[in-house]
């Protein structure tokens, strides 16, 4: 019997990734260091994870211009399904969306965040360190987090 999989506690170095957009090109999570970020763990066919995201593009237009990068790396959906709901939406182009083709329980954020539910977010610290996970994906809640994280040193 395997031990129950846990999130990785705050102030552990964010595992970093690499995974395509919805047009081919590479998203790496260490290209934001220097920004905080909001990392969301989520499935294009979940309603949950569509509010998580809706509110994540919601909260990201606040921040337009700030050192806060949103990131949404999309896990358990198929391909077309993930591009196809990335190009239906266009007023989420603050977002940067990838797309991790592994099946559930052996994708990248279960086996290195300890992921077992989306939508699952974490808010990641300047330096690249998990400030804060399991947040409230709604965009008041997000906001806040944002700027608690923004004042941090």
């Amino acid at each position: 019997m395997q031990p129950p999989v846990k999130l990785l506690p705050n102030g552990t170095p964010a595992p970093d990734f690499t995974f395509d957009d919805a047009y081919g090109k590479p998203v790496r999570l260490s290209d934001y260091r220097g920004n905080v970020v909001v990392l969301c763990f989520w499935t294009a066919y979940y309603p949950g994870c569509l509010d998580a995201i809706s509110a994540m593009g919601s909260a990201a237009q606040s921040f337009k211009g700030q050192k806060v990068a949103f990131v949404a790396l999309n896990i358990w959906s198929e391909k077309d399904d993930f591009r196809n709901y990335v190009i239906d939406h266009p007023r989420l182009s603050l977002i940067h969306f990838a797309y991790d083709p592994e099946p559930e329980d052996a994708d990248f954020a279960h086996l290195r965040y300890g992921v077992t539910g989306i939508p699952t977010i974490l808010l990641i610290d300047k330096r690249g360190n998990i400030l804060a996970s399991g947040i409230c994906g709604t965009q008041y809640y997000l906001t806040e987090d944002v700027q608690w994280a923004l004042a941090q040193r």
